[in-house]
């Protein structure tokens, strides 16, 4: 396959083509199932266990909201450029 905007050419396989280690400039392709199977496995962050634990992608039940403490105030973009003129 050729990239359309380097021109570079570059291989691609999935994994029913070989359980072999691909050399570099190979890419590996997600099937939709792929996708699916990583977002129902994946933990959430956002809550917690009704004891405060951490869920993992087995976790079942009525989960609870994390608490977070606020760190350092750090400027990105825009903010930063702002941030920095005026002071």
């Amino acid at each position: 396959m050729v990239n359309i905007v380097s021109g570079e050419s570059f291989r691609i396989y999935d994994k029913n083509s070989s359980r072999l280690p691909k050399p570099s400039g190979w890419l590996s392709l997600k099937t939709m199932e792929d996708e699916i199977n990583h977002i129902l496995s994946r933990a959430e962050s956002k809550f917690c266990t009704p004891n405060g634990g951490v869920c993992t992608s087995r976790t079942v039940g009525l989960l609870a909201r994390r608490h977070i403490v606020a760190g350092d105030f750090h400027f990105i973009g825009k903010e930063a450029s702002h941030a920095l003129s005026t002071h």
